[in-house]
């Protein structure tokens, strides 16, 4: 007879979020069930890259997964952005910023996490959650669209910005709420259900490197990845795929439409015509490499509220369906892998049992939220600065730079503070969190 097996967890979503979980539990643990539930028919590649940081490298190691990640990851090579105002027709070249990280693409990252991830454990899929509900004993019950159910004493939702787990755990509290007389409490939990809009519109692209160098040989985004500063619209270009393609990432902000509501589709193909214009008056290096842009598409970047609870008693959030952020300091992914391996080192704690889960969750709340929910807000000022906003550069320059240009010394202030933003991604360790975890689990063996 195999193990008796404490709890069952189950894993909605299997992203980047769900696979770092399902690993972390099954290296930590022998005496948890785990099933990963994924609405796909199989996992496949999504995104045209992202950063790891060396913040999570202690977490890539404990999982035994940091040789293969290094095997794709673009390191000592491309390791530091250009700082550049390209609004205009002469570029003002400001700085660059140091070991902002390694690339990889997200295809590498997931086959990374699958390969570590025993054949002979299953992942679900085609199923899409439609709801949950809790009996009175703390059993959770998963509804699927496809008609079935399944049962669970713990559920976590890796399931995205759109997250259902997150639509029907503020639906639900929003109804105690009322029920109890609490119209405030009521609309506020109503309020985190549903993404909105950050105020930007994001054009992506991928160019191919040899193609940009044989229409324009000396061009700075061959060398080195750019961060092209603008008013309301700034450009973030990197190589990708071991630097055969360079990842086109470019951002048009209305501050005034952050928070508000956009209807679906927020992702749909546009054209080259269209970027080009959006950047009609920039550089002539940005018009050159727009130029050469294939397959753009448009994104409306969404971001989840700022929750006041990533848990309602057996139920967590985690990744984007806790915190979906803004992309400006990269740390979407980061995030991710910091919630499944902290909460997995909660749950195979010895003291962690049936009856203390929804403690044990509360210490996952009260370590990750405001660490994330920091990120967050840092992500978000990050891009202020990016885009030149005029309280941010008054702030920091003490004009708003419409007035009067920019010095170059004003604009290195401006670098100056991004490295700022982004320091803790280089000088913290997410081990520290763990251990802080682990302390605050010691009270439930008390």
């Amino acid at each position: 007879m195999g193990e008796k097996k404490k709890f069952k967890v189950a894993i909605v979503g299997a992203g980047i979020g769900g696979l770092s979980l399902a690993l972390s539990l099954l290296k930590l643990s022998t005496d948890i069930d785990v099933d990963l539930y994924e609405s796909a028919a199989q996992l496949t590649e999504i995104g045209a890259g992202l950063s790891l940081w060396p913040r999570i490298e202690g977490i890539l190691q404990s999982l035994g997964i940091d040789d293969d990640v290094k095997a794709f990851t673009m390191h000592n090579q491309f390791v530091s952005f250009n700082f550049r105002r390209s609004d205009q027709e002469n570029t003002i070249a400001f700085g660059e910023e140091n070991e902002r990280g390694k690339f990889f693409r997200l295809m590498i990252q997931r086959s990374v996490l699958r390969k570590h991830i025993s054949s002979s454990f299953p992942i679900h899929f085609s199923k899409r959650l439609e709801s949950y509900s809790e009996s009175s004993t703390g059993q959770i019950t998963l509804s699927f669209l496809d008609g079935s159910t399944e049962t669970c004493d713990v559920l976590v939702a890796c399931d995205g910005i759109k997250s259902v787990v997150r639509r029907t755990m503020f639906t639900t509290l929003s109804e105690q709420a009322e029920h109890r007389g609490d119209p405030q409490a009521a609309a506020k939990f109503a309020s985190y259900v549903e993404p909105v809009w950050s105020g930007s519109i994001v054009y992506r692209s991928l160019v191919k490197t040899e193609a940009l160098q044989k229409a324009h040989p000396e061009h700075i985004a061959v060398k080195s990845p750019i961060l092209a500063f603008g008013k309301d619209k700034h450009l973030v270009i990197y190589p990708v795929s071991k630097g055969s393609l360079l990842n086109v990432v470019a951002f048009s902000t209305n501050p005034e439409n952050e928070g508000t509501f956009v209807p679906q589709p927020w992702v749909k193909m546009s054209s080259k015509e269209q970027l080009l214009a959006e950047y009609q008056g920039w550089d002539p290096e940005t018009q050159a490499l727009l130029n050469c842009a294939d397959n753009v598409s448009t994104w409306i970047l969404h971001t989840v509220p700022v929750l006041s609870t990533y848990v309602s008693g057996r139920v967590a959030l985690l990744g984007d369906a806790a915190h979906a952020m803004t992309p400006h300091q990269g740390s979407g992914a980061g995030q991710a892998f910091e919630d499944a391996f902290i909460l997995a080192n909660i749950l195979s704690q010895p003291t962690v049992t049936l009856e203390t889960l929804p403690q044990a969750l509360q210490v996952y709340d009260a370590i990750r939220r405001p660490f994330s929910q920091n990120v967050q807000a840092m992500s978000r000022i990050t891009g202020t600065v990016y885009d030149l906003n005029d309280k941010v550069v008054e702030e920091l320059v003490g004009h708003d730079g419409i007035s009067k240009p920019l010095s170059v010394n004003e604009l290195e202030i401006l670098g100056q503070k991004v490295e700022d933003l982004m320091s803790w991604l280089r000088s913290t360790s997410a081990l520290d969190e763990r251990a802080a975890a682990l302390e605050m689990l010691k009270t439930l063996s008390q």
